[in-house]
């Protein structure tokens, strides 16, 4: 629930709970910056389009990208990742 008692749809809650229309992006984000393998990657950007997480960008390592993929399947709201726009290596 939003801070005005209206009920927010999952992906669209942001950062302080009230309604964010890429709340979930932000949320990833930040579940990224707090993973110590993940924080220090500034060559990702993270979007949304509803429910989806948008990864788009490069990444060192298949594993690296599959970590981010598991992180931001484990935020609330997400409902599918998609990472055709990441560049592996």
């Amino acid at each position: 629930k939003a801070a005005d008692g209206k009920d927010v749809t999952d992906y669209k809650v942001g950062l302080d709970g009230d309604f964010d229309e890429s709340g979930l992006a932000k949320r990833v984000t930040l579940a990224f910056d707090e993973d110590s393998q993940l924080d220090d990657i500034d060559t990702l950007w993270v979007a949304q389009t509803s429910a989806t997480v948008v990864l788009k960008g490069k990444v060192p390592s298949q594993a690296i990208l599959d970590k981010m993929v598991s992180v931001a399947k484990g935020v609330d709201g997400t409902a599918a990742v998609a990472t055709k726009q990441v560049e592996v290596g």
